[in-house]
């Protein structure tokens, strides 16, 4: 009796999968036979519009005839039409002829304008063709030349890809080899990166010991604020393919996995305001004292990248994967952190000002001595962050009326936080302020100590 039950509870399920199954079959069936029926049309247009036209004529004098007929709608009976009139055989066949000029002329006149629509867009699929031949020619001698010695060749190859990749994400454009130069640029900046990291490492065992990061980094820690502070810049041709690929790599045909920098050595890279880094893969990056601002980084993957010291003023990292990423000292002030990743980030000395981490995951993140003015936490995770020394000056924790407020916030955690005496910041209604803004109690009659403010990182004002 179960298994009849059974049988019983299945058969609807079938059913409906049976009629799925045809109604598919129907429509595939239906959608070929528009297809054959198109293709036929196609190759076979002047007869069919010759046909088409000479049926459309005959079925017009058929009906000028019908509505000429004085008789029509009465019980009269009218003679039939003569088409060759005793007395008016001139003028009857001067109307006969201009009446088959009409057709004929008309039907010739279309299957000229076909046949040239034909050739004209046979024309341009053979100049496609040829185009793409040429394409394909310089391109293949582009990346030959990515491999010059020549800092110059090296950078007329990574303009050539880059006019390539352009046209191909245009409007009927070959999408598949844009993205094939956008993957070759992207793989010269990896292999550049790993050819310094070999040729570095190769100058440390000459030495007679390891190379370790510390040791790569032969350059002072400086940040720079203003372009007359000079310092190294980073090697062109790898800057102009990081460019290239941000400002030529439609964000439509980038790959959903990121566009792959993974690990490369971009120190001192210095990009147009606004770039657009949307969907690119800087895991584990080198991107020390990068200049980057208002960059547009949503969705990217900074995993372990190395942004210290850089330059990130209004820069969009909305939704993107910093774990573990390093921005000490950065300057990223009104930098848009909503709902991104930050889990162990470090952040120590970062200016931040303005900045808004609204519903971010910040778990075990540090903040140490950073400079939290104005900030806006709300919503976010803040599980075991540290806000040792950090200025928190007007920084938002929670809205007002004490809704939408950081998660995970405890009084342990904060109590090292400082802030300006009149400007205290808006913590959830659960928590009291632990003191007056300078260590010391609320209550204490002493003057506000502002001796902390001189271990703070880079401010704003």
């Amino acid at each position: 009796m179960d298994g009849w039950d059974d049988k019983a509870r299945q058969e609807p399920v079938g059913f409906t999968q049976r009629v799925r199954n045809g109604a598919n079959a129907a429509w595939n069936a239906v959608r070929g036979l528009f297809k054959r029926a198109g293709r036929f049309i196609y190759n076979h247009a002047i007869t069919v519009f010759l046909v088409l036209w000479i049926v459309a004529s005959l079925g017009a004098v058929k009906l000028i005839m019908y509505l000429a007929d004085p008789c029509r709608g009465t019980n009269l009976v009218c003679p039939g039409v003569e088409w060759i009139r005793p007395g008016y055989l001139a003028e009857d066949f001067r109307n006969l002829l201009w009446a088959a000029s009409l057709v004929f002329g008309g039907a010739g006149a279309g299957a000229a304008l076909i046949n040239a629509l034909r050739r004209t867009r046979l024309m341009q699929a053979e100049h496609a063709l040829a185009q793409r031949g040429q394409d394909a020619e310089t391109f293949s001698r582009a990346v030959n030349q990515l491999g010059s010695e020549q800092t110059a060749i090296r950078l007329g190859a990574i303009y050539a890809l880059e006019g390539l990749m352009r046209s191909a994400f245009t409007a009927g454009g070959d999408k598949a080899f844009g993205r094939q130069i956008g993957e070759t640029l992207a793989a010269f900046v990896r292999e550049q990166s790993a050819e310094e990291a070999r040729r570095e490492a190769g100058q440390g065992k000459n030495e007679g010991r390891i190379s370790t990061k510390s040791d790569v980094k032969k350059e002072p820690k400086v940040i720079v604020y203003h372009d007359e502070v000079m310092q190294p810049r980073l090697f062109i041709d790898r800057e102009a393919a990081v460019l290239a690929l941000a400002r030529s790599w439609v964000f439509e045909c980038r790959p959903l996995d990121g566009i792959d920098l993974s690990d490369t050595r971009l120190r001192l890279l210095r990009l147009p305001d606004g770039a657009d880094l949307r969907l690119f893969n800087f895991t584990g990056a080198d991107l020390d004292n990068a200049r980057l601002f208002e960059a547009n980084l949503q969705k990217s993957k900074l995993v372990r990248a190395n942004f210290e010291g850089a330059q990130l003023d209004g820069a969009n990292l909305c939704s993107a994967d910093a774990s573990k990423a390093l921005f000490s000292q950065a300057v990223l002030i009104g930098g848009n952190f909503a709902h991104a990743n930050l889990q162990q980030s470090v952040l120590i000395s970062a200016n931040l000002q303005f900045a808004s981490f609204k519903g971010a995951g910040l778990q075990w993140a540090m903040l140490p001595f950073a400079n939290l003015r104005e900030v806006d936490f709300r919503n976010a995770n803040l599980s075991g962050v540290n806000f040792v020394g950090a200025d928190v000056s007007s920084a938002e924790f929670a809205s007002e009326g004490g809704c939408d407020s950081a998660e995970e916030l405890n009084v342990e955690q904060y109590e090292p936080a400082r802030w300006l005496r009149d400007r205290p910041p808006i913590l959830p209604s659960s928590i009291e302020l632990p003191h007056r803004g300078d260590g010391k109690p609320i209550d204490d009659p002493s003057p506000f100590d502002e001796s902390w403010m001189k271990e703070m990182g880079p401010y704003s004002d």
